[in-house]
């Protein structure tokens, strides 16, 4: 809704709109919804930060006594406190990882490990450990990759090989004769020893066949395959 209203100089007017029920409602709808919504995620989010690090002592307890039930037990505050600080550098899954760690170490030692804190004395050897798995995994990503790419070129050759047999069938004699006169020519250069002389003619002229004719080269034939 608007209307005219006089301005204070009494020259003109002044242009004058009131909201209607349609801005109410998608106020409420855009704004103060999305408000409510935003405020209950962070509730929730805030939840879960108090949470997890009681959750993860839990989760060492369970697991050193074996059981899921810890009604009964008191988790002191410390022990939560010191959830919190490991959750500042490691994520609750690298916290497990630790905890069951620990455990295992622990157990193999005959360290007789009874609270939470316990995780401390073994801190160090778990990082030095998971920098060793760590290692190991990048190392065998990369032999992994080695080997793959190394397939990938052997079937490349068979390819290659196929290709530029389909090329001496196809083209004229002529031009093989004239191919192989210049593979000779090169390799006069480069080659006085007769043996193995025809051999090496023969991979000559496969190279200018694949020179002349543009077969793909190892990378454009990996991208196809993909």
């Amino acid at each position: 809704m608007r209307w005219n209203v006089k301005n204070s100089k009494g020259d003109g007017f002044n242009l004058v709109f009131t909201p209607g029920e349609g801005f109410f409602e998608d106020y409420d709808r855009f704004y103060i919804k999305h408000f409510e919504i935003d405020q209950e995620y962070h509730r929730n989010e805030d939840r879960k930060k108090q949470e997890l690090p009681l959750r993860l002592v839990e989760k060492f307890y369970q697991n050193l006594y074996h059981r899921g039930d810890l009604s009964g037990m008191i988790i002191l505050d410390k022990e939560i406190e010191y959830a919190k600080t490991l959750l500042a550098t490691y994520t609750p899954e690298e916290i497990t990882d630790l905890i069951l760690f620990t455990l295992d170490a622990a157990s193999r030692t005959k360290f007789a490990i009874r609270s939470f804190g316990g995780v401390r004395v073994y801190l160090n050897a778990w990082l030095d450990a998971k920098a060793a798995r760590a290692k190991q995994a990048a190392m065998e990503q990369k032999k992994a990759a080695q080997q793959r790419e190394q397939r990938l070129r052997d079937q490349y050759e068979i390819w290659w090989r196929r290709e530029v047999t389909k090329l001496r069938d196809t083209v004229s004699p002529e031009e093989l004769a004239a191919l192989e006169d210049a593979a000779k020519d090169e390799l006069m250069e480069e080659h006085q020893n007769p043996n193995g002389f025809p051999f090496l003619v023969r991979l000559r002229m496969d190279k200018l066949l694949d020179e002349r004719y543009h077969l793909q080269s190892f990378e454009d034939w990996k991208t196809q395959i993909a």
